[in-house]
């Protein structure tokens, strides 16, 4: 299989130079993978799911193996046992790896032809701890840090920890196998910049791929034995081969290199849903490898879905934000090989705006309803004249009317002045009116990412008659799991205890004084920072969605 014609579009994405280099170091590598013309979309989401949360469940099986020993007496029901125990926030959590693997899988979602950018820019901003998954990708981040070009930061390793990255490409390109090979290996190269590590990642992310998008006819192991015969790295097809060929699990020596975590994965993996092997390579290893541990539950969650895990072994580290994760993935559009101007679309390139203005219209209000009028039409004319394009919708609310709508997903450039409709009256049924529009929002779709919510109000709660604090607050933290952005602006109250119990984080909400400067210190810092949420990509907001106002808060600077 040759990687020529997909070339020209990396070259683009990544620049001549990287590719080039990459290229000359045979560091890029092909793989054939089975392609399936039809494919069962609720039987592919599941899969994706089980693979996603499979990866994560490997990483806490591995993390328990730590705790308790390596005895080959332990049974996997007392695995179980000890997560469905467990409080969420404080066991099954998930490590550095299986956040560096959230990275991939967003940045795969968002720009897969420039995942790699992405990835580096994340490890470049990250803590040391991030870069705790092996120390291939400790020193390519220390180098990364260091300001050295991507493509010449990771050393020659072949180590395991890149392979769980490789499940996110696979996840990701189910649909397009003939570009999984060139992916893999740039996703690999970052930190694993080695011939034998990136050809082990694009045979898993190959086998990945066909285990999630195989018709129900086809067994797991027609889609190993198919893509083994096409790695282009004669010792690891070697070794797989003789894996397939049926070779007892005397040959499965543990150590931390790609191809004998692969190995011992994909023998686990002829075990079909059972999984036992998951035990028995737990109680191999020495410590407990993490990749190995990831990768072997991830390949028994592609081939059989969720209802092959363990259904009490629910209580796993930001479970929401993985099985939010698997949604994207599993909904993403095959990835565009049209590339176009590289400076116009970098990896720099912003997602859409879906725009969500809720303003409080209670009595309280009416001493700075003027300020409010003006500051909305003027930050409005501001956020027409930046970039990108935006769609809008602005709802008042008082206990008369929790749902009045005043702009209805218009384009930004269309949004009108609120001075005729805007006048303050009534109570403060606040739950009610943000579950109002979060039902108006969810009904109209659009990216998770895309969507910000502002709201601004002077009251607290004490009207609502349909919406519970509780629910409304599982509601919220769920959205945000999700990436969609809330923004809380409050005068005359403790915002910060309000904002707390509609599950709003520190970082996205502000104080603002009930007059004319206060409200017009608001829009500014509003301004500001919805200005800068529109610039940023996909991931970033994600990244980003519990600190929307990053280091400054202009209203709060008068008080």
């Amino acid at each position: 299989m040759h990687i020529d014609p997909i070339i020209g579009a990396y070259e683009q994405a990544l620049g001549a130079q990287a590719v080039s280099s990459l290229a000359g170091r045979e560091l890029i590598r092909s793989i054939g993978s089975p392609a399936y013309e039809s494919l069962d979309r609720s039987v592919t989401t599941d899969r994706v799911h089980g693979a996603v949360f499979g990866l994560a469940l490997g990483d806490v099986f591995a993390g328990w193996a730590q705790r308790h020993g390596n005895s080959e007496s332990i049974e996997i029901d007392e695995i179980e046992s000890w997560l469905a125990r467990q409080v969420p926030a404080n066991s099954g959590r998930v490590s550095a790896m299986t956040r560096v693997f959230e990275i991939t899988a967003e940045a795969m979602v968002d720009d897969a032809l420039r995942a790699p950018l992405i990835i580096v820019r994340e490890l470049a901003a990250t803590s040391p701890g991030m870069a705790s998954g092996g120390r291939a990708t400790g020193h390519a981040t220390r180098r990364i840090q260091r300001g050295a070009q991507w493509f010449e930061a990771g050393p020659p390793s072949y180590g395991d920890a890149a392979l769980p990255r490789a499940v996110a490409v696979g996840l990701r390109l189910h649909q397009q196998p003939e570009l999984i090979g060139a992916a893999a290996s740039f996703t690999t190269v970052v930190t694993h910049a080695s011939r034998r590590a990136a050809s082990c990642s694009a045979a898993l992310a190959a086998i990945i791929a066909g285990l999630v998008a195989r018709p129900e006819e086809v067994d797991p192991s027609e889609v190993v034995a198919a893509v083994v015969p096409s790695i282009d790295d004669d010792r690891v097809r070697t070794a797989l081969g003789a894996m397939l060929r049926g070779a007892d699990d005397s040959v499965l020596p543990f150590e931390p290199t790609a191809i004998a975590s692969l190995r011992l994965a994909l023998w686990c993996q002829q075990f079909g849903p059972d999984l036992a092997p998951i035990l028995y390579a737990a109680t191999r290893s020495s410590d407990a490898d993490r990749a190995t541990l990831a990768i072997t539950v991830a390949l028994h969650g592609a081939a059989g879905g969720m209802n092959v895990l363990p259904q009490r072994a629910r209580h796993v580290e930001r479970e929401r934000v993985l099985m939010g994760i698997a949604d994207r993935v599993a909904g993403a559009q095959p990835a565009t090989m049209t590339v176009g101007d590289a400076e116009d679309r970098g990896v720099e390139a912003a997602g859409g705006a879906d725009i969500w203005f809720l303003v409080d219209r209670s009595g309280s209000m009416k001493s700075i309803s003027r300020f409010v009028v003006s500051g909305f039409d003027e930050f409005f004319t501001k956020q027409r004249a930046g970039l990108g394009e935006a769609t809008v919708t602005v709802v008042q609310f008082d206990d008369k009317d929790p749902h009045d709508v005043i702009v209805d997903g218009l384009p930004l450039d269309r949004v009108p002045s609120i001075r005729d409709r805007y006048q303050p009256r009534g109570l403060t049924p606040l739950y009610d009116a943000v579950g109002l529009l979060l039902d108006r929002a969810e009904r109209r779709g659009g990216d998770d990412a895309d969507q910000l919510m502002v709201i601004l109000s002077d009251g607290m709660e004490n009207a609502s008659t349909k919406w519970t604090r509780h629910d409304l607050f599982d509601r919220i933290a769920d959205l945000r799991q999700r990436g969609w952005t809330f923004v809380f602006l409050g005068a005359n109250q403790d915002s910060y205890k309000t904002g707390l119990r509609m599950a709003m984080p520190a970082g996205n909400v502000s104080n603002f004084r009930a007059d004319e400067s206060g409200v017009r210190a608001a829009y500014s810092g509003l301004d500001r920072t919805v200005s800068e949420w529109r610039g940023k990509a996909r991931y970033e907001r994600r990244r980003d969605v519990d600190q929307f106002w990053g280091d400054r808060k202009e209203a709060e600077e008068l008080r």
